[in-house]
């Protein structure tokens, strides 16, 4: 009887973790107003926010937000500046968006945006709530809490699709790209799984390397692609260092591939190669500014170049 009441105790407990996290599952629509024009959004930290059941002018300060609102033709009239130089950036233009510097107040003002998306502790958050609602977005929830766990460019997209109320379409282009995967593989002539790699991106004459789903091209090396990743430079990426002026540091960490985004043209590849002790056949170099983004178009154009310079090397 002990054993049995032990047992209905440990349901019980583990019903009321499930029902936990259920309502802790992100970003939800609750209900709509009785005229229709608003909606209550239940955000990442379990706030309910009242926000345009159609939003009509929306900024985009995140990065990730920018190119997933084009695939999903919502009523965007300004994004974040960092969008210059990318694959997207040409879109972005012809659609009339215009460019916002970050902390420029007064162009979003001048927008009259009835919706801003930001970054969790965006400076400017207060600011940005006295001209319109605003909604934060956290870089990285608790696993427990994001549709497609560690694939965080996917779970971006779902977060802004439900926030622009369009949920449905969001996991349609989400769960899209990851059935296509094993079709976008099959281009590469050769196993990447069979291979290990480094991505290494330059800034401000410093060199990063990052891991997996931390933009990059890290989504297409690791996840689509399949490259391994090993267990130093696991630690590495696990325990961030920055190398000044060359890539000499990093050949002391095993891979066999290694992809490298570099501000500015001035490169030498054969150098890079030597500084990295490898056959320069596997050395791809790339732009920070085409690679920074993961937003799925984004993406699928930097799966197209990194595959297409793989096949060619």
């Amino acid at each position: 009887m002990k054993i049995f009441n032990h047992k209905i105790k440990l349901i019980v407990m583990l019903m009321g973790m499930l029902l936990i996290l259920s309502a802790c599952s992100g970003y939800r629509n609750l209900n709509v107003s009785e005229d229709g024009d608003t909606r209550m959004l239940l955000t990442d930290d379990a706030r309910e926010v009242e926000v345009p059941t159609v939003p009509e002018r929306v900024v985009l300060i995140r990065a990730v937000d920018i190119g997933n609102s084009l695939l999903l033709d919502a009523n965007v009239v300004g994004v974040s500046d960092v969008v210059e130089g990318s694959f997207i950036e040409e879109e972005v233009i012809d659609s009339g968006i215009t460019l916002i510097e970050h902390g420029d107040l007064e162009t979003i003002e001048s927008l009259d945006p009835d919706l801003i998306v930001t970054y969790k502790h965006d400076t400017y958050y207060s600011n940005y709530e006295d001209i319109a609602t605003t909604i934060e977005i956290n870089a990285t929830p608790p696993l427990f809490m994001t549709p497609y766990r560690a694939r965080q460019y996917l779970d971006h997209m779902y977060y802004i699709s439900v926030i622009l109320n369009q949920e449905e379409e969001g996991r349609e282009y989400a769960e899209g790209l990851l059935n296509d995967h094993t079709v976008i593989r099959r281009d590469l002539n050769f196993d990447a799984s069979a291979h290990s790699a480094i991505v290494i991106s330059e800034a401000d004459d410093m060199y990063y390397a990052h891991a997996e789903y931390n933009g990059y091209g890290t989504e297409v090396v690791y996840d689509i692609l399949g490259f391994e990743i090993t267990r130093d430079v696991r630690s590495l990426v696990n325990n961030p260092q920055e190398f000044e002026s060359d890539l000499t540091p990093y050949r002391d960490y095993e891979f066999d591939y290694a992809f490298v985004f570099v501000e500015g043209d001035d490169y030498d590849e054969a150098e890079m190669a030597e500084q990295l002790d490898i056959d320069e056949s596997k050395l791809i170099v790339g732009s920070t500014e085409e690679f920074r983004l993961n937003d799925l178009i984004s993406i699928r154009h930097q799966a197209d170049y990194l595959i297409d310079a793989l096949n060619n090397k």
